[in-house]
């Protein structure tokens, strides 16, 4: 191997060195893991087999799933643009997204930017959303091809995780500090430079690998397309250390979830005004991410809303009344 290229992955020159090491790391490794197998805990051999015990699902309390449905009764129904809408008013999000040419924005700008935000993050073609949405299919193209590139999103997508961050009802499902990953590949078409083939999994066809970085707060403050191949401990490395969010993290729509969680507070808000016995404890079991109330499907409008209040916000629904 050329030794600029050795230097720069941090290998050895040689080749048969670089073989010796890693006998020697499998080596170290065997002895610790024939311990484990031997004590026969809930990693062990069976007739020759390896077996890792199933862990056991975490209960939640009946006050727990109770305060969920009670959330679910009154979280407000919503069209997903409505949703963005209203994330936007909140934090002016889109203004994080400036265009290459740096040209003044025009009247409906904004409409035209959640529309290519939302088709984008859905794969819906642009030309579908243009007919849904009653916008011209030029227009939605210019805006996706000046304004949607890795660097805004990501300043956008570090408001919206930020803020989530701060609402007080994340605090207790996490602190910030620890992540998950997962990759979910793709099968491509064409020619796609970071393609792979994996026929061991996936036959011949070739793919890319969709990796996302999520908080223990649920919110995604990454994701990156790589090789089907790669190994996901250097992906997870790469999003952790770049990170650029106010989360400490140590070891993945955030509208949707920022939505949420801000109308969950004030569904427990109202709860405890009303007399209902919300007991904190079970604050740790509620979740984000709830779509049954979002309403996916049909026409798409970015019009703001004229029924919210000065704050941008909607009123909490009726316990009796139904989504739709």
């Amino acid at each position: 191997m050329r030794p600029e290229l050795c230097a720069q992955l941090g290998l050895p020159p040689v080749t048969t060195d670089r073989l010796t090491e890693r006998v020697q790391e499998l080596a170290d490794l065997l002895g610790p893991m024939k311990t484990l197998l031997d004590a026969g805990g809930e990693v062990r051999l069976e007739a020759g087999e390896l077996v890792v015990t199933r862990p056991a699902a975490q209960e939640v309390p009946t006050g727990a799933q109770a305060l969920q449905q009670e959330i679910g009764r009154r979280l407000p129904a919503v069209d997903l643009t409505d949703i963005l809408v209203e994330v936007n008013a909140w934090l002016g999000f889109t203004a994080h997204l400036p265009g290459l040419e740096h040209a003044p924005r025009g009247d409906g700008h904004d409409t035209r930017l959640l529309a290519t935000l939302l088709a984008t993050g859905c794969n819906i073609p642009l030309a579908d959303m243009a007919r849904s949405a009653a916008l011209p299919y030029q227009s939605l193209w210019w805006t996706a091809t000046n304004y949607l590139r890795d660097d805004t999103l990501k300043a956008a997508n570090n408001l919206l995780v930020n803020e989530h961050h701060r609402q007080w009802l994340a605090s207790y499902w996490g602190d910030g500090t620890f992540s998950s990953s997962d990759g979910q590949r793709f099968a491509v078409s064409g020619k796609v430079r970071n393609a792979r083939a994996l026929p061991t999994y996936f036959g011949t066809g070739r793919g890319v690998t969709m990796q996302t970085h999520s908080s223990d707060q649920y919110a995604q403050y990454g994701s990156k397309v790589v090789p089907a191949t790669l190994r996901d401990a250097t992906v997870v490395l790469d999003e952790i250390v770049d990170n650029e969010t106010d989360l400490a993290l140590a070891e993945h729509t955030n509208c949707v979830l920022l939505w949420n969680t801000i109308y969950m507070q004030e569904v427990l808000q109202q709860l405890r005004a009303e007399g209902y016995p919300v007991d904190e404890a079970h604050f740790q079991y509620l979740s984000p991410s709830r779509y049954e109330h979002i309403n996916r499907l049909g026409k798409y409008s970015f019009t703001n809303p004229a029924h919210l209040d000065p704050l941008h916000r909607r009123p909490l629904r009726h316990p009796g009344d139904p989504i739709a």
